[in-house]
């Protein structure tokens, strides 16, 4: 799947909860977001798997734990051949989301940490 703002959007609507949940509710992913948690729905994570991880292999190589090991969320807007595949931030953090919620993205400091990095934005890998 092309890695484009509007597929990104449509896949996090479909796994979206609706509803805020705590994090110990059978089938519901907690996912640690900028100020809180979000919640997605586990099931429609993993029908979308495929899809998500498709969309996370076009990330620029820094991003890949293999190659890079991790960058700045705020390179997150790009695909590996520097073209900016979307102009809002929310859209970059519901891919991070959904990279989390199957277990191919996470952070690499601690939330306390973030605020001594550029922007106060965290770096984030993918784990390819």
């Amino acid at each position: 799947m092309r890695l484009t703002s509007t597929n990104v959007k449509n896949i996090y609507c479909d796994c979206m909860t609706g509803r805020s949940f705590g994090s110990s509710i059978v089938g519901v992913a907690p996912i640690e977001a900028d100020r809180d948690f979000i919640h997605l729905d586990k099931a429609k994570l993993i029908q979308h798997r495929t899809e998500i991880d498709s969309m996370l292999r076009q990330l620029p190589e820094c991003f890949r734990q293999s190659k890079g090991g991790g960058w700045t969320f705020l390179n997150l807007c790009t695909d590996k051949g520097g073209v900016l595949w979307t102009g809002l931030h929310e859209r970059a953090a519901q891919l991070l989301y959904l990279g989390i919620g199957i277990g191919k993205m996470d952070y690499l400091l601690p939330r306390e940490m973030w605020k001594a990095l550029p922007g106060g934005m965290p770096y984030v890998v993918y784990k390819d």
